[in-house]
């Protein structure tokens, strides 16, 4: 069995979701629980990330479960390791996800998308 450890934290209004180890068929469904219930906790303006740059391998079960977020998720991002971004980009879906670089680059994206949507009654009461 596959050892993967997850952490969730709060980053403004970004939950982010990290993971380290391996997402394989066995741990992935730890990893689906924590993203979805990520994902459930997210409303209004605020966003995920999925933090998989601790990943060191990233098999087909992690991508259903990326997918499942992306269906699930208003504003998913995920930042990804070289072994993780290597099997989405083989399975074509680099393209498809909202795939950054850093955690930076993830937090300067939401912050573009958080600005244009300032206005809004909703923008600071998300969590709940």
């Amino acid at each position: 069995m596959a050892a993967l450890e997850i952490g969730t934290h709060l980053s403004g209004t970004t939950v982010v979701v990290h993971a380290v180890g391996e997402v394989d068929m066995s741990s992935a469904p730890t990893l689906r629980n924590a993203v979805l219930t990520a994902c459930a906790a997210v409303h209004g303006p605020a966003s995920l990330v999925v933090d998989l740059t601790g990943v060191n391998f990233f098999g087909s079960s992690g991508i259903s479960v990326l997918m499942e977020a992306q269906q699930q998720c208003q504003a998913l991002r995920v930042v990804t390791s070289q072994a993780a971004l290597r099997t989405l980009q083989i399975a074509g879906l680099a393209e498809v996800l909202d795939i950054r670089d850093s955690l930076a680059d993830a937090a300067h994206a939401l912050a573009s998308v958080d600005s244009s949507r300032a206005g809004g009654d909703d923008a600071t009461h998300w969590w709940g």
